[in-house]
């Protein structure tokens, strides 16, 4: 996937008990457990542009020198009457949309018991970066922080786990 990237999020950790009783498991009970956690992610995903946090430790990022200078000259703009409303929050990461929308889920639950979610659907060259930081620009002169916008929160893999044993029940009565 060039300039995308993906997460895998090893559930046998999640449930200790997965790999023995997935012969268990019909496809169907799979299927299931694999759509509601792809499900979880991105819904985490989607509210970490909202939050403008990290999904996974809920840390603030650090707001980029785009949505700083955007908020100012807004505020400019109300301070002058030429807007109605003052700005309530900066919105970094989100100058255009297509990275808040690029972000997709799905999973793969065949191999070792691993769900495997992957962001950007082009994939975006971009999204990497705005993930995992480090250098980028023209001869690597700037440094992008880590602003990670896809993860798991763990109240969310706290309901994937709760989620995986009622399924569990359901399958072996």
């Amino acid at each position: 996937m060039a300039g995308g990237f993906h997460l895998d999020v090893d559930m046998n950790r999640m449930l200790a008990r997965l790999a023995v009783i997935r012969a268990r498991w019909s496809g169907d009970a799979l299927r299931q457990l694999g759509e509601f956690a792809a499900a979880q992610i991105l819904a985490d995903s989607t509210q970490s542009f909202r939050r403008q946090a990290d999904p996974t430790t809920g840390a603030a990022w650090k707001p980029s020198k785009r949505a700083v200078g955007a908020a100012l000259t807004a505020h400019k703009r109300f301070v002058m009457g030429k807007r109605k409303r003052d700005v309530s929050r900066l919105s970094t990461l989100q100058d255009t949309g297509r990275l808040r929308r690029s972000v997709r889920s799905g999973y793969d639950l065949g191999v070792a018991g691993k769900l495997v979610a992957w962001g950007g659907t082009t994939p975006l060259v971009y999204a990497a970066i705005h993930q995992f930081g480090g250098r980028a620009g023209r001869g690597h002169a700037a440094v992008i922080p880590a602003r990670p916008y896809v993860g798991l929160s763990p109240a969310r893999a706290e309901a994937i786990s709760a989620f995986a044993r009622k399924v569990l029940a359901e399958a072996a009565s």
